[in-house]
């Protein structure tokens, strides 16, 4: 993951902090990439690692207390003065209706972030490499994390075109995952009409709408397929529900998709997409934070 980071982003780009004095959480905000999709692009980058966080023993261990923080980006963020030593700079002080707060930064967050992907390496292996621990007892907790472009091989398949999937984690050490269903709760615009609908179970039928997972590990849920630019391509983009009968192509449009993952013995937990095709007719899709 750490080439990740540093492969197209630019390398002045930062994370802009704030803290209310009200309030212990710091807000977080990415920037200096150039474009809003690129800064768009890297914070959902972020959440990508700050989810790997959660499978690595060490850091689960190490630093339980920011483990436990529920957004994923925010996550990443604030382990990476735990993993480099990169400070938090300060930068300001403000007061916004009678709240007081202060600012700071992280400068040159792909080359932190590349740097902490490899420190967090270096400690997994040298944990493996330690006389085994005691697992505590952990509750399951279902978690929607990595969004993934996969392309269909055209040599393969005789036609070609782009799909989107998320891992489902659970990120409990002991507990499985009973009862697990992903449904797609909200589309706006609507042209579904009759939502909720289950999303499809990759490596499944048609016909499965639930499942269970093992401690820390993933289903993989298909939430999107489209086109890609070549002329033996899928056309249109659909939504890879398991209405069977009631699965069409999507008018041409921009889309935003409320995704919830749930199960019989974990909290719920919903993610927000945005969809379109663009001009040089590829599917795109992109995770978002709502406030």
């Amino acid at each position: 993951m750490g080439d990740r980071f540093e492969d197209g982003y630019h390398p002045q780009a930062y994370a802009m902090w704030e803290k209310y004095d009200d309030d212990p959480r710091l807000f977080w905000t990415i920037t200096g990439c150039g474009d809003t999709l690129k800064n768009q692009s890297l914070l959902v980058l972020n959440e990508e690692a700050g989810n790997l966080l959660l499978r690595t023993p060490y850091f689960v261990n190490t630093f339980p207390d920011i483990a436990k923080e529920r957004d994923a980006g925010d996550r990443w963020l604030l382990a990476l003065s735990k993993l480099t030593n990169a400070p938090r700079k300060q930068t300001g002080m403000g007061v916004e209706h009678g709240r007081h707060s202060i600012s700071g930064e992280i400068k040159k967050l792909p080359a932190v972030s590349s740097l902490a992907c490899k420190q967090l390496a270096a400690k997994e292996t040298a944990t493996f490499a330690s006389p085994p621990t005691a697992i505590s007892q952990s509750p399951a907790r279902i978690e929607i994390t990595n969004l993934t472009r996969r392309v269909w091989p055209l040599e393969r398949h005789g036609f070609t075109g782009a799909e989107y999937y998320i891992d489902i984690f659970n990120g409990s050490d002991t507990e499985s995952l009973e009862g697990a269903c992903v449904e797609l709760v909200a589309l706006s615009p609507d042209v579904i009409g009759f939502l909720p609908v289950p999303l499809h179970i990759k490596h499944d039928d048609y016909e499965t709408r639930e499942f269970s997972i093992n401690p820390r590990s993933i289903r993989q849920i298909d939430i999107l397929t489209g086109p890609i630019n070549h002329p033996r391509s899928q056309k249109e983009m659909i939504i890879p529900h398991t209405v069977n009968r009631e699965r069409f192509p999507l008018p041409r449009d921009n889309y935003r998709m409320t995704i919830r993952a749930s199960a019989r013995n974990a909290t719920p937990e919903e993610a927000v997409f945005d969809a379109w095709i663009d001009r040089d007719s590829e599917l795109r899709c992109v995770r978002v934070r709502v406030p």
